[in-house]
């Protein structure tokens, strides 16, 4: 008789990261048209791919803040990383598309500490995985514009 091959135990850090890569690609795709989106604070429009997914309050200032939908939007490489965040145009997005009362929250759950373990990590992953699969189907079957994330 064979024996059961052992699971391979998953590392809390690859877990994480399989966690941002799919809220990461659906927050990109979902503000798509299905091929281009804009970043949030400087406007320019590029395919979905090439662009980021960056946050409105820094994910190193709190992890509960990490996946949040609301703080994640797309970005451009230029205004995400090289103009860290671009804080200045983000701000005045952040009000026109959520308003003043969404943004409290976030500095609310920025003081918070959440304690991720590996399962919460891959239940996000498959969340935002399964969300990617609605959004295709409904740009399969012709939906247009930005569609709706449903959060985690």
């Amino acid at each position: 008789m064979k024996a059961k091959p052992k699971k391979k135990k998953i590392k809390l850090g690859v877990a994480k990261k399989k966690a941002w890569e799919a809220l990461s690609k659906v927050v990109r795709y979902a503000n798509s048209d299905g091929e281009y989106a804009s970043c949030v604070t400087c406007g320019i429009t590029k395919p979905w791919k090439e662009l980021q997914t960056g946050h409105f309050i820094p994910k190193a200032q709190g992890n509960a803040i990490y996946f949040a939908l609301e703080n994640c939007n797309p970005q451009c490489y230029r205004c995400n990383i090289n103009l860290g965040g671009n804080g200045a145009e983000y701000y005045p997005y952040m009000l026109r598309a959520y308003g003043e009362e969404i943004i409290k929250r976030l500095k609310v759950a920025q003081q918070m500490t959440v304690n991720y373990r590996v399962n919460d990590y891959l239940a996000i992953a498959e969340h935002y995985t399964n969300e990617f699969n609605r959004i295709s189907d409904l740009r399969s079957q012709g939906r247009t514009g930005v569609i709706q994330i449903v959060s985690y």
